[in-house]
């Protein structure tokens, strides 16, 4: 229902998964994001065991979180209904 991925006025997002990033609305940018995690923490290159992980991994996750993180802010700002229950 939400035509720009953004969390206030101030912050909108661009969504990554393109060769250029470029502007999807809220519920393709969140199953692009998604998306694009799984496949990457499902990668054996990057993670090569589910038991530790290697330093050169660690990076990944700043993204990871960043991204998840937008995700939270536009669901909070926007939506804040679904946490008031």
């Amino acid at each position: 229902s939400c035509p720009v991925m953004k969390a206030t006025d101030e912050w909108q997002y661009l969504c990554a998964a393109h060769k250029t990033p470029k502007e999807c609305c809220a519920i393709d940018y969140m199953v692009h994001t998604l998306d694009g995690t799984a496949c990457l923490l499902n990668n054996n290159r990057i993670f090569p065991s589910r038991v530790s992980i290697p330093k050169t991994s660690l990076p990944y996750f700043q993204s990871i979180a960043r991204r998840l993180y937008r995700i939270f802010s536009h669901a909070w700002f926007h939506h804040s209904f679904a946490f008031c229950a």
